[in-house]
């Protein structure tokens, strides 16, 4: 029997207090991407609304995200672990 798998899923806490943070620190998506030396699409998608934002991440992106902007990750993003069950095989359909 496997032993259970765990996964860390980091929640942008309020795409306002990003976008609001980028304004006080004067910078644009590319700004931001490059200082926490991220894509460009990944701050894009957490601070765009509509058909193609996210408010997930990697911890390690919310930590550079953060980082960049000179404020505490908790501060924008808040992380939880969660039980990850195994996925069920289903056989090849020959």
């Amino acid at each position: 029997m496997a032993l259970p798998a765990w996964r860390v899923i980091v929640r942008l806490r309020e795409r306002s207090l990003l976008v609001a943070q980028m304004r006080v620190k004067g910078m644009n998506t590319s700004d931001l991407a490059r200082e926490a030396c991220c894509s460009v699409q990944l701050v894009s998608f957490l601070t765009t609304t509509g058909k193609s934002q996210r408010n997930t991440c990697s911890l390690v992106s919310a930590q550079k995200i953060a980082g960049a902007l000179g404020i505490a990750t908790s501060a924008l993003f808040e992380a939880s672990v969660v039980h990850v069950s195994e996925p069920s095989i289903v056989p090849a359909v020959a």
